[in-house]
């Protein structure tokens, strides 16, 4: 149970800037893709738990966060979730939107 969101809110912060350099960066470092890929996690887990503790503004539901998705090619399973560009059409992504809300529950 989140009693005072100050520190959650402040963690989130620093982890937005984390995601909006790197976004647009064509290519990351390995150790900076890592940093990003945990940014993401890590916000969306605190967004997560500031909703079920009802510390943020229900508008902020609403709001839709453009996406890139890429079509299955193949069926992913435990024994190929690692072949990425096997499985998914990276060269074809299809522009989708993601509330919030969904994005935080992923």
């Amino acid at each position: 149970m989140i009693l005072d969101s100050r520190p959650w809110k402040k963690e989130l912060s620093k982890l937005s800037q984390i995601i909006y350099r790197a976004r647009f960066k064509t290519k990351l470092s390995e150790s900076r893709e890592i940093a990003y890929e945990k940014a993401i996690f890590i916000s969306a887990y605190i967004v997560r738990k500031l909703f079920e503790a009802s510390k943020l503004s229900y508008k902020l539901k609403e709001i839709s966060c453009p996406i890139k998705k890429y079509p299955n090619i193949k069926h992913v399973n435990l024994f190929n979730w690692h072949n990425i560009d096997q499985i998914f059409d990276l060269n074809n992504p299809v522009r989708h939107s993601l509330n919030i809300k969904n994005y935080a529950t992923i």
